[in-house]
């Protein structure tokens, strides 16, 4: 007895396979959920709906009548509102999930609640404004920071970033350490020297590397104007920065930010005395509207507060209405 070769399959042309199988395959789709569907309703539904409403649909779809035509149109017709239903359903719970993806994203680098100035990039560093927010329900706890754009240089290369200066306790507000994805989230070397924590796209641009503790890195931002009139030399000021370790999130954040030490920040673009923001972490991630309703309660009109939602509602909006 002569077998056929066991690579029949793949010797066939795809011009006659793809037909064939296009063919077979939901032939044999359609008779397994018919005999599914058949099984359900007499075995399943049968004893949740009860025998009379079990009876009609049964004879219904599965009449053993000439009308075979009109079961089978029938079948095919429940068969395709099943299948979009089902497709409906896959698609929003898909964009559900990229929805808790992209929160997750933005979440792990911004805080559940933001104060910020109402006009200009920095406000007064107030203790008692510090205080009334600490004081606010749901308030957990308040950091301060300050940031603005900086030029970031190494060797020849030139990147233009976002410095952002942060306090030690700033990872009671968010776990920015765990963004690390080489390196350490440190602002210090042990012998004192200044570190920062890069963005893996900004680090790749200018080619930082965290084992160089010969040659730094140079932050330039623009000096006092009126300083800078009397003297050129103070139209720009610097610091010198080792590179700590490199932070992922995502492109927004990883092509612009850099994390240093809030007084090294503060003392290059001359803002002592003044802060950016007070980031805070609430009690409740889910109800960082209500410490944010409170706190535009207490505060005057000098001050906006921003929630994680505000801060990119443009982008929730789109995935809400998707």
């Amino acid at each position: 007895m002569q077998f056929l070769p066991a690579n029949i399959i793949t010797d066939l042309p795809a011009a006659v396979l793809v037909p064939v199988l296009g063919v077979i395959l939901p032939l044999c789709a359609i008779l397994a959920a018919f005999y599914l569907a058949k099984f359900l309703l007499r075995y399943l539904i049968r004893p949740l709906t009860g025998r009379a409403t079990a009876f009609i649909a049964d004879r219904y779809l599965f009449s053993r009548t000439h009308r075979n035509a009109i079961n089978i149109i029938t079948f095919v017709a429940v068969l395709g509102i099943t299948y979009v239903t089902a497709a409906l359903i896959t698609v929003l719970a898909i964009f559900n999930g990229f929805t808790n993806l992209v929160e997750n994203m933005y979440t792990a680098f911004d805080p559940d609640v933001r104060v910020v100035a109402a006009r200009g990039k920095t406000f007064a560093d107030d203790p008692d404004l510090k205080q009334i927010i600490r004081s606010t329900e749901g308030v957990a706890q308040v950091a301060r920071t300050v940031q603005d754009k900086a030029m970031l240089t190494y060797f020849d290369k030139q990147f233009m970033v976002e410095v952002k200066g942060l306090e030690p306790d700033y990872l009671d507000i968010n776990r920015l350490d765990s963004l690390v994805y080489e390196g350490e989230y440190d602002f210090l070397t042990d012998n004192g020297h200044p570190l920062a924590v890069v963005g893996g796209t900004v680090a790749y641009y200018i080619n930082a590397r965290i084992s160089d503790r010969i040659t730094p890195m140079e932050l330039w931002a623009a000096g006092d104007i009126q300083r800078a009139l009397n003297n050129p030399l103070d139209a720009a000021r610097n610091q010198r920065i080792f590179t700590a370790g490199y932070f992922k999130v995502q492109m927004e954040y990883d092509q612009s930010y850099i994390l240093a030490d809030f007084d090294l920040v503060q003392d290059l673009f001359n803002l002592q005395g003044r802060v950016s923001s007070y980031d805070i972490k609430a009690t409740n991630f889910d109800q960082a509207e209500e410490v944010a309703a409170r706190l535009r309660e207490r505060l005057d009109d000098g001050y906006k507060v921003q929630t994680w939602y505000i801060l990119y509602e443009s982008l929730f909006n789109v995935l809400k209405n998707e």
